[in-house]
């Protein structure tokens, strides 16, 4: 369920935008160093991600979530933070991205899922981003998900193996600890 909604709303980003924008994908990882390293090559970008949601409080419901989904508008620019903002006549700025998320996602029907809804916009704005020459907004949605009282476990891939690798942030490439566990099926 949340990965086809997560792909319908990829889609609906890349037919809003066309090729104005350098990159729309699901958000690929953690707010890291690396992270904002790639988000800064990729711009002008719109990056989508699932933040979770609280339990839907319904009568004969069994297991539902009102589900949040962030837009991450992220723009950089040579010429300074207005032009990161704004745009320009060359590249889009992060103005002009959140005047299309919102009001494009505000009230869409999501197929087979529910109408998604608009609840604010955030400026991510940090030191560190504007020192790196990047300007980071959010826009905020909610989305309420049902999903199947008792789910086909037939479409989950075999969980046979589980590989963990445990260290923060290795500095030689070798990791503290180790595990590897076989689960016979």
């Amino acid at each position: 369920m949340l990965i086809d909604v997560e792909d319908f709303l990829i889609a609906q980003t890349k037919a809003l935008f066309g090729s104005r924008l350098k990159v729309v994908d699901s958000l690929p990882g953690d707010w890291d160093a690396d992270m904002l390293k790639r988000l800064i090559i990729s711009a002008p970008s719109v990056y989508i991600a699932f933040t979770g949601g609280p339990k839907i409080d319904m009568e004969n419901i069994t297991v539902g979530i009102n589900s949040r989904w962030s837009f991450f508008a992220v723009t950089a620019h040579a010429s300074g933070a207005a032009a990161r903002r704004r745009g320009d006549s060359v590249q889009i700025g992060a103005y002009e991205i959140i005047s299309l998320v919102i009001p494009h996602f505000d009230c869409l029907v999501v197929p087979d899922t529910g109408t998604m809804e608009f609840e604010r916009t955030e400026n991510l704005y940090s030191g560190t981003i504007d020192t790196k020459g990047v300007s980071l907004y959010a826009c905020l949605f909610s989305l309420p998900v049902l999903f199947e009282d008792i789910p086909d476990i037939s479409i989950l891939d075999a969980f046979e193996e589980f590989d963990g690798n445990w260290d923060i942030q290795p500095m030689d490439g070798v990791y503290e600890a180790q595990t590897k566990i076989i689960l016979p099926q």
